[in-house]
């Protein structure tokens, strides 16, 4: 029986033009599509639903937004959360989830099954504080990887492009999908993005560690550079090039996430690839005088000689002039190979670059008008019960408060309180937040008491925030960490043990608490999973 077969130009036509996954959309069906977007819009200003609640909508799933939504009496507000993510990501162990110590599932608590919230995944793009209604467009297009990772062009040795998949918005669709939102009370925490100090090439050339599809397009990177490496086609000169892992920041981020790599590489690449083990380099470099400067002098010093102990190579005062293609361009003068004062700059090529070098605004903080802004951070002024000040002139806060509006974490700081932008801040501020949120008689008591101008009368009848310092932890690898306390400090193993089990304990949710420690477990028996996907 003959059998039927397509004809090679077929083939070809049918394989030379795949079918687009958009459309473009006609002028008429942008013009349609912006109507029904429109129409998604609740009612005006002034009218409740949710059975006469009051429409609460918060912005950000990060520290502060997720801890509030977990630790607010939800059935007094019919409360909307807008967020770029579905999920909250663990930050103090993305660190681990980069390297396979832990699994990404371990380092994310899923926010859309959260009962009695409403969850937009979408963008805001502005705020109309008179009508009380915000823009969102939907998040969409964010991926880990800017193309096909099994293509050519992600090779070490390409023009591949990595992005940042937790700072940067979604490309243009062909259409409008902007539509609108009401509230009777906001509360913002958009949090922050990562600081480059308008470094050239950081952002195109450069992996950041803020959240979880951070650390997923880390892990993916480690292991192509390790697979592509081991390549019998590659010379030694070449597989050090690319085994060259750079951290350009000295903080307890950039300081951790050099430890879990440096276990990774005395570990399980040892075992799997030990012609690349002693290939491998690892080096942290940072512009000021030390690593890890947050923490007491003396146990800051115990992370330094730890690190020399591990070959971890230290590089301080480096001023980082622009990232190019697999390679830092430094200025001379910094401490480290090829430093001193006369020298000339220095290239130092790297297979993999993770840049944390502190924070900086959104670019939505940065936008919004008519609040209270810092003159140096353009984060949001609030006064000490967390409601936004409204702007007046260029130096700052006219002391009136939008009594309807609230924010919290690392984009706002309380008017002449300035507290350090870290997650246990932004935790504080949200249970805080919360409890007043919690009930309504104290937050209508706060807002008919006192409206910032006599602040005097209305601290007297609801407490302001106060925060309280609980200390500070790092892990540095090899089972060695650091915990200084507001009373006490510790560095060494029993502080590892003391870091595993405050984190264990700190997860949101029990299913975490419980999966992160059977995690370790397995990788202790089994080791990390060293597999691309």
């Amino acid at each position: 029986m003959a059998t039927l077969r397509p004809s090679r130009a077929s083939l070809t036509a049918a394989t030379a033009a795949p079918r687009p996954l958009f459309h473009a959309a006609s002028a008429a069906q942008q013009r349609r599509l912006a109507s029904s977007a429109q129409s998604i819009a609740p009612a005006s200003k002034g009218s409740s639903q949710g059975g006469g609640r009051e429409r609460l909508v918060v912005l950000g799933s990060g520290w502060g937004g997720f801890t509030f939504l977990k630790k607010l009496d939800r059935s007094k507000y019919d409360l909307t959360l807008v967020s770029p993510n579905t999920y909250f990501s663990f930050t103090p162990l993305l660190a681990q989830a980069s390297v396979g110590t832990l699994d990404f599932r371990n380092v994310i608590e899923p926010v859309r099954s959260q009962a009695d919230c409403t969850l937009h995944h979408a963008w805001c793009e502005s705020i109309d504080f008179a009508n009380r209604r915000l823009t969102l467009t939907p998040a969409q297009g964010i991926t880990v990887h800017k193309e096909d990772p099994f293509s050519r062009a992600s090779s070490p040795d390409s023009n591949h492009t990595p992005i940042s998949p937790s700072t940067d918005p979604p490309a243009p669709r062909p259409f409008s999908d902007e539509y609108t939102i009401d509230y009777d009370k906001l509360v913002i925490s958009v949090g922050s993005y990562n600081q480059t100090f308008g470094t050239p090439g950081v952002k195109e050339h450069g992996y950041f560690l803020k959240d979880a599809k951070d650390a997923r397009a880390i892990r993916w990177r480690i292991v192509e550079l390790l697979e592509q490496a081991a390549m019998p086609c590659r010379t030694e000169d070449e597989r050090r090039e690319m085994l060259n892992f750079v951290v350009v920041g000295g903080g307890p981020t950039g300081s951790e996430w050099a430890a879990e790599l440096h276990d990774l590489v005395q570990a399980e690449v040892k075992r799997l690839f030990p012609d690349l083990h002693p290939l491998i380099s690892i080096r942290l470099l940072d512009a000021g005088p030390g690593i890890l400067t947050s923490f007491d002098k003396s146990l800051s010093e115990y992370a330094r000689r730890k690190f020399d102990r591990d070959g971890i190579d230290i590089r301080l005062k480096q001023k980082i002039l622009r990232v190019e293609q697999n390679k830092l361009i430094i200025a001379g003068g910094g401490e480290g190979e090829g430093g001193g004062e006369g020298k000339a700059d220095v290239e130092l090529p790297f297979g993999l670059l993770v840049w944390s070098t502190g924070i900086k605004a959104t670019p939505l903080t940065e936008q919004i008008q008519g609040v209270a802004k810092d003159a140096k951070t353009q984060s949001i002024l609030t006064d000490p019960w967390l409601r936004v000040l409204e702007a007046e002139g260029e130096g700052g806060g006219s002391g009136r408060v939008r009594k309807e509006v609230f924010a919290m974490g690392d984009c706002a700081i309380i008017k002449d309180n300035l507290l350090p932008a870290t997650a246990q801040v932004a935790s504080q501020k949200a249970r805080y937040l919360a409890r007043l949120f919690n009930h309504p008689a104290e937050l209508e008591l706060l807002n008919t008491g006192g409206d910032g101008q006599d602040a005097g009368a209305a601290a007297a009848k609801v407490q302001p925030f106060r925060y309280s310092n609980r200390g500070a932890m790092a892990s540095i690898g090899g089972a060695r960490a650091l915990i200084e306390l507001p009373n006490a400090k510790e560095a060494g193993f029993l502080a590892w043990v003391g870091w595993r089990g405050a984190y264990t304990l700190m997860s949101m949710t029990w299913r975490n608490r419980l999966a992160v420690p059977f995690t370790w477990f397995l990788n202790f028996l089994f080791g990390r999973d060293l597999s691309r996907f």
